[in-house]
């Protein structure tokens, strides 16, 4: 299946992203990501969450940390196992590369597939670079280490360096001569000409201007130099008579890294998006940090919610809005109305919170409809969503709602502001703004799990291992406690109403299912026990004719109403964790643990699988199908949403 959406957020730490001609590679938690100056182009799977990346060669030379080690070329994928954290990773050549771990250092040989040679060590090594044949390594105690040979044993020799950590260490040839430059905790850059005599650097210049750590540095292709630091600013270093601060750009984060791609200059914010710096600030690459736990749709709205503790609107293949960050992680968060764009949400702690839109979040989604009419059109003509709705539709009366929002400092409810300077969707803008909160709702036991919506009725459950606190909260729309129905002996994963509204189930890790029938009150019907395990999620079939659950055994069954008797199974090879039916037909989207999606279609006498393909590196948590059934999107435990057309 091919996805016409990703959205992937950058690992927040320093040596996670890196360029290469007129793109950029960068990790994902457990994904290797590929883009250009525009949009995400591919995604490459690793076992475990990316921790340093590098590119040369033609290659991509990637670490995890569990100590994997990877070789990426031209789609192919090469793995070596260390012991520990993978910290700093480089290609020495053509057919060697280097691993290092915090006591380890490892010469892979690349064609054949195995370590060539491997050593321990007293220092621990940050980052590497090779120019020249010669390798270079930055390391935690600030010294520079040079590798000296390779053939009987990985000798190096220590060149003293900074007073602290180096973070970043690169090379590059000006007219013909090679040149070294390291960043370090120690607020500064040192600029080094390799030479060809012992110690083979020679230290020329100290490059002094960031207030705080500086994480990263880049050479372009005319010998200046960029440096990124903690300090929320990026350096650009001219290269004159000797290197000068010439530019200063800046965010509202620290910059673990900076990065050329084409002319323009890419922060790595620790946000997890990138800052695109142009004549303006544009909107660029942006993601969540963290597994994705929800996903709600509204027209062409997407709303999602993540541990990574915040809540993101896309709108037309952008993210337009992040409307809470909040403390806590995320598990849930769901429109309220067919008609606006106000939506409840859930976190790690016993409080529901309500929030509207601002007029900055309005004129976002106007500058991607007014700015970026290429990216919109196409997706109109993949008929990715044919519900006719403009984005007037969900702002009847604009007026009405307050300008802007930010996180205030000293309280967990946003600041709402009555000015603030609007000049273009970007990282920054996403960065500050949030949703109004105009509500809080209390009343819950335990951290809440999951909360659902409907026409006359919002409920909720919070985690629980005793049944006296595993049950279901039920709420009227203006949010006053009409109810509490116990039921379940352990917590509730997913609560799901019909989309017609006659019916409620409620998945739970007690092994069942419970079914309610919906009319001027919420009253207990069934309960269903057909699993073994765990049940994750549920759904019900645009007709409310099937109920579909998924389980830790490893099986999708569906039930048939009115008696819900189980009427299709099917058996995977993994855990079935998500599952949603199509709005306008029996077709169901199912999520495994493997990362996998699957395409099935009732009929007959079984579930015909028509697609299976891998779209996650961890579990998918969530799927989603749009109000009309032209597409769908996915939520993965590696953080990434993803949509695709049926």
């Amino acid at each position: 299946m091919d996805s016409v959406f990703i959205s992937a957020g950058c690992t927040g730490k320093p040596k996670v992203s890196t360029a290469f001609g007129d793109k950029m590679a960068y990790g994902s938690r457990s994904n290797v990501v590929i883009a250009d100056e525009e949009k995400v182009l591919s995604v490459i799977y690793m076992d475990n969450d990316v921790n340093a990346i590098e590119y040369g060669y033609g290659m991509i030379a990637v670490g995890d940390i569990n100590g994997g080690g990877y070789i990426v070329r031209d789609g192919e994928i090469r793995r070596c196992n260390l012991e520990g954290c993978v910290e700093a990773v480089g290609l020495m050549n053509e057919l060697w590369a280097m691993f290092c771990t915090i006591d380890t250092v490892s010469v892979y040989d690349i064609a054949g597939n195995t370590i060539k040679k491997e050593t321990r060590i007293e220092w621990v090594p940050t980052c590497l670079t090779t120019i020249c044949s010669r390798t270079f390594a930055g390391s935690r105690k600030g010294s520079i280490f040079v590798l000296d040979e390779i053939e009987d044993d990985i000798k190096w020799h220590e060149v003293e360096g900074h007073k602290d950590s180096i973070q970043d260490i690169k090379s590059t040839l000006i007219d013909g001569e090679a040149y070294v430059a390291t960043s370090s905790q120690d607020e500064t850059i040192k600029i080094w000409r390799v030479t060809d005599e012992w110690p083979w650097i020679k230290h020329i210049q100290t490059l002094n201007g960031h207030t705080d750590w500086v994480y990263g540095v880049f050479w372009t292709g005319k010998g200046d130099l960029l440096s990124s630091s903690a300090d929320k600013s990026i350096i650009y270093w001219e290269r004159r008579s000797k290197w000068e601060d010439v530019m200063r750009l800046g965010g509202q984060e620290i910059f673990f890294n900076v990065l050329m791609v084409k002319s323009l200059i890419i922060g790595q914010s620790r946000s997890g998006g990138f800052y695109k710096f142009t004549d303006t600030l544009e909107s660029f690459i942006s993601g969540h940090l963290d597994g994705v736990k929800s996903i709600d749709w509204r027209g062409e709205f997407l709303l999602t919610s993540s541990l990574d503790m915040t809540s993101r609107m896309f709108y037309k293949g952008y993210e337009v809005g992040r409307p809470q960050k909040h403390g806590y992680g995320l598990t849930s968060a769901r429109f309220l109305n067919d008609d606006s764009l106000r939506f409840v949400s859930s976190a790690q702690e016993t409080i529901l919170r309500i929030y509207e839109p601002t007029q900055v979040f309005y004129m976002s989604c106007i500058y991607v409809e007014t700015r970026r009419k290429d990216v919109v059109e196409s997706l109109r003509e993949m008929n990715i969503s044919r519900n006719g709705r403009s984005l007037d539709d969900f702002f009847p009366d604009i007026n009405s709602l307050k300008f802007a929002a930010v996180c205030a400092e000293l309280s967990l409810t946003n600041e709402v502001l009555e000015d603030l300077e609007f000049e273009s969707l970007n990282e920054e803008l996403l960065s500050v703004t949030t949703f109004n909160e105009i509500r809080k709702v209390y009343g819950h036991y335990f951290d809440v799990s999951d909360v659902a919506v409907s026409k006359d009725f919002a409920v909720s459950c919070n985690k629980s291992s005793l049944k006296k606190f595993s049950g279901i909260f039920v709420w009227n729309r203006e949010f006053e406690l009409i109810d509490y129905i116990e039921v379940h002996d352990y917590g509730i994963e997913r609560l799901v109403f019909s989309r017609d509204g006659r019916y409620l189930a409620a998945a739970s890790k007690d092994k069942t299912v419970s079914v309610y029938d919906v009319g001027k009150s919420i009253r207990f019907s069934r309960r269903l026990e057909g699993h073994r395990r765990i049940v994750w999620d549920c759904s019900f079939s645009h007709d409310s004719r099937y109920l579909a659950t998924c389980s830790r055994d490893r099986s999708v069954l569906v039930y048939e109403a009115p008696e819900f008797r189980v009427k299709y199974v099917s058996k995977f090879d993994c855990e079935a964790t998500s599952l949603c039916f199509s709005p306008r037909e029996y077709l169901l989207a199912i999520g495994l643990e493997s990362g996998d999606v699957l395409i099935a279609k009732l009929g007959g006498a079984e579930i015909k699988i028509k697609r299976r393909s891998k779209e996650h590196s961890k579990r998918v948590n969530v799927i989603s199908f749009n109000e009309d059934g032209s597409g769908y999107a996915t939520g993965g435990g590696d953080g990434m949403v993803k949509m695709f057309l049926v």
